[in-house]
């Protein structure tokens, strides 16, 4: 049975690919940061030598945006050496990489979804810890995938469509920004294009390594993503009152990191060599939201 190794396994996206690898018949290794911790080489190397994968995906990352204003450096020993290490295992045992990256790469408003050859201009320290893991794992010689999506929520983990619905139970209105758009894509739809890809790229006859772009449909802003979750959440009895939903700028919203204003991303490439068609992401809000508030 083909051995996957899925870093980052206790992350939401790691339980959606271990669940969708099982489903596809590989056989799964998933462990979390106790377990791995891809920024120590000689664990790498030893994990790697032991399980002897066929596609290594790398989930694991640092995703507090914030928090990486003041602590860039973990950031990037996650989020850049990690992947940087990862890839230059691979490269030696000749194993392929999927590397899941993030729009946050964009820090530019361009008016149009972003496509994969358009130059990544990071405007935050998370962001330019995960474009330099990008960098390492292109130049590693690998064989690789780099992954790029936006706005995950799953089932597990905290994510935007928890926080809307624990804080709905309590409020009568919330205040979200109404001026940066992103394609909410989400995390099992997201896991099932990567097992796809993964098979692909498992084929010998497969050279396209690159960036690609996947991300669910249709786009909108923060804002309008709230005021879906409340309407959702409303109609499935979560919860008995209506939430009004304040439109804020991104000024207003006091944060230490500088977010993009528009993370949207063309997903033309991605479809064409995957044959994969983008989700809509209404059509996953209630296996999310039936999971219950965020812990």
């Amino acid at each position: 049975m083909t051995t996957v190794l899925v870093t980052g396994g206790g992350g939401q996206l790691g339980y959606e690919l271990t669940e969708q690898l099982l489903q596809s018949d590989f056989k799964v290794a998933a462990p979390g940061h106790e377990s791995l911790d891809i920024t120590q080489s000689n664990e790498v190397e030893s994990v790697l030598r032991e399980l002897m994968p066929a596609l290594i995906i790398n989930a694991a990352a640092y995703t507090d945006v914030d928090g990486a204003e003041e602590h860039e450096k973990e950031a990037y020993a996650i989020n850049a050496l990690g992947p940087k290490i990862l890839a230059a295992q691979c490269s030696a045992l000749g194993v392929p990489l999927i590397h899941v990256s993030t729009d946050y790469v964009f820090g530019q408003l361009t008016g149009q979804p972003h496509p994969e050859r358009e130059t990544p201009r990071p405007g935050c320290a998370y962001a330019r810890t995960k474009l330099s893991g990008e960098i390492f794992v292109r130049r590693s010689g690998c064989r690789h995938l780099v992954v790029r999506s936006c706005g995950l929520f799953g089932r597990r983990g905290r994510n935007f469509v928890k926080t809307m619905l624990r804080l709905g139970q309590t409020r009568d209105s919330v205040q979200v920004v109404a001026d940066q758009l992103c394609n909410p894509t989400p995390a099992r739809a997201l896991a099932e294009a990567l097992v796809q890809m993964g098979q692909v790229l498992l084929t010998p006859s497969f050279e396209r390594y690159d960036v690609y772009h996947y991300a669910a449909q249709p786009a909108c802003s923060w804002a309008d993503f709230a005021r879906a979750i409340f309407q959702r959440a409303r109609e499935l009895g979560l919860l008995d009152h209506e939430v009004k939903v304040e439109d804020i700028s991104s000024a207003q919203y006091h944060s230490a990191a500088v977010r993009p204003n528009d993370s949207r991303l063309e997903t033309m490439r991605c479809s064409a060599v995957f044959n994969l068609g983008m989700p809509h992401w209404q059509d996953y809000l209630d296996e999310v939201l039936l999971q219950g508030q965020e812990p």
